[in-house]
Parts: C-alpha cells; sequence; structure tokens
C-alpha cells in the first residue's frame, strides 16, 4: 500500500473509495506478492482516461524487475506504453495476427506515449488489426 501511495484509504470503508484507487488496491496486493509472472486482464477497462494513465504509470514505476506480465487490453497506445512486445489478436477466434516488437527504451517515461516510434507503432498495429478482421 506504501508503494502506491494508498496507506490513506486503507481504513476508509469501501463505498468511499474511488474506482480507480480499487484498481490501484487491487494491483498492490498483486505486486504485494512479488510473483515470477503477472497476468493482468484488462486491469484499467472500466477506468476515465485520465485515470488509466495515471494508472498506467504507477504500474510502470512499480513493475518488479525480472518478472514477466501479461497484459490483456483492448488499449492499443496503453498496450505499446507498457510492453516490450504486443500480440495482436484477430477476432473471434482469437488467434495471433502479428507480433509487434515496441523499440521504446526502459525505464518508459509519459512523454513516451506521444512520441513518433509510439505513435508509429500503435498505427501499425491499428492496420493489423483492420487488415485482420
Amino acid at each position: 500500500m506504501e508503494l502506491l501511495n494508498l496507506t490513506d484509504i486503507a481504513a476508509r470503508p469501501i463505498h468511499t473509495v474511488a474506482p480507480g484507487q480499487l484498481s490501484l488496491i487491487s494491483i498492490a496486493r498483486i505486486l504485494a506478492l512479488e510473483p515470477d509472472s503477472y497476468l493482468l486482464d484488462d486491469p484499467f477497462g472500466s477506468l476515465d482516461s485520465l485515470t488509466r494513465m495515471q494508472l498506467s504509470d504507477e504500474l510502470r514505476r512499480v513493475h518488479h524487475h525480472g518478472s514477466s506480465t501479461v497484459l490483456v487490453t483492448h488499449d492499443i497506445n496503453e498496450a505499446v506504453y507498457l510492453s516490450h512486445r504486443v500480440l495482436v489478436l484477430s477476432a473471434r477466434p482469437g488467434t495471433v495476427l502479428a507480433e509487434v516488437v515496441v523499440d521504446l527504451p526502459f525505464p518508459r517515461t509519459p512523454s513516451m506515449r506521444y512520441s513518433h516510434t509510439a505513435l508509429e507503432t500503435s498505427a501499425r498495429i491499428k492496420e493489423l488489426l483492420a487488415c485482420g478482421r
């Protein structure tokens, strides 16, 4: 809870905690276990865009080095920002259309979301999705 600056909400009733904070608490619970691998199935899917970006920055900041993460998301920009590589899936049945390597250095900074490389990579993924339908 301290790592993600959530200690102030630990004693609050659950109905007073914002949805973004609830998502962050869920992530904190996983990170506290320090597993070798993580499976995050659209962890920010129900959040507004600004909260989603803030939480992805927090996830990037606290992610344990040396661990593997599988992130499932419908947000192409989020996938590019958080990943080393992106597996682009087709519609039903879900098959892998392509593997796209994200050529952005680590550690990533929020400004990298809008870098030329990130935008080009996102555009390539969108093209793959449009052709693979």
